[in-house]
């Protein structure tokens, strides 16, 4: 592409010899996506897992107090125990799997959809590098390292038009409608899992939801974000989602258990 040359080749001057490494990072539109996903089924991964050994043991903490107001509770309270659990063992399993499986497949097609608009991709990254190094905007050692930082400026253009295409805007338009849903975590989080995968619902709930403020005292941080994608929008929303799937799920295990004794 002679678009493509001549950018190559008045960039010379104002590209180090750290071009290279950035090139190779992502001279493609298939490295960097590919780079991308990478990293972020990794995050996801990594939090489903220790968000679900995170609220295990938090459960495991709080047995006395979860056993107690199972056995002090009315008849009533017990059969509507067990509708709720059922509730919601479905929509955390199906948090749990779009959020590992649809998700990621969806922002891969995101991401490949947000650099198709404009130029061709690798004139479009020479011209941000460009720029970047001009304007001295561009610190190479963040390519070198998992820390946190300034965005990469190429990246951050993607994550920035990711907004507005799915499953991103969805996540933001879902999110302003949980703000009418009546309040407590877990009418929202069955709000949220029947508008992003599909799951039956949404659902009130009443008794899991004092059962679950047994072991809500201390929240899941969630693990760090991989430089490539911490300019991706609306991975608060999915972290906060995996928690709340991994303590759902952790309670009702004990709580089936319990009632089961009683």
């Amino acid at each position: 592409d002679a678009a493509v040359q001549t950018a190559k080749t008045k960039g010379k001057d104002a590209l180090s010899n750290t071009q290279e490494l950035v090139i190779r990072l992502g001279g493609s539109i298939a490295n960097v996506i590919k780079l991308m996903v990478q990293k972020l089924k990794e995050w996801v991964s990594e939090n489903v897992q220790k968000a679900k050994s995170f609220y295990k043991n938090q459960v495991s903490s709080k047995m006395s107090e979860i056993e107690s107001a199972i056995d002090n509770a009315q008849e009533e309270t017990k059969n509507t125990l067990i509708k709720e659990v059922k509730n919601l063992k479905s929509i955390s399993s199906s948090v749990l799997s779009w959020v590992t499986s649809g998700f990621v497949s969806d922002a891969t097609k995101a991401a490949a959809g947000a650099v198709k608009e404009g130029l061709s991709f690798e004139l479009n990254l020479l011209k941000m590098i460009n720029e970047s190094i001009i304007n001295k905007t561009l610190d190479f050692s963040m390519f070198e390292s998992d820390s946190h930082g300034h965005g990469i400026p190429y990246v951050s253009t993607i994550a920035h038009k990711m907004h507005h295409i799915p499953p991103f805007n969805l996540l933001d338009k879902v999110k302003s409608g949980a703000e009418k849903v009546a309040a407590g975590t877990l009418n929202k989080f069955s709000y949220y899992a029947t508008e992003l995968t599909g799951a039956p619902g949404p659902f009130e709930f009443k008794a899991m939801a004092a059962l679950i403020g047994i072991i809500t005292e201390v929240q899941f941080k969630g693990v760090a974000k991989h430089l490539i994608i911490s300019a991706l929008p609306g991975l608060g929303l999915i972290l906060s989602l995996i928690s709340h799937a991994a303590m759902a799920l952790a309670l009702i295990g004990v709580v089936e258990t319990l009632i089961e004794k009683s």
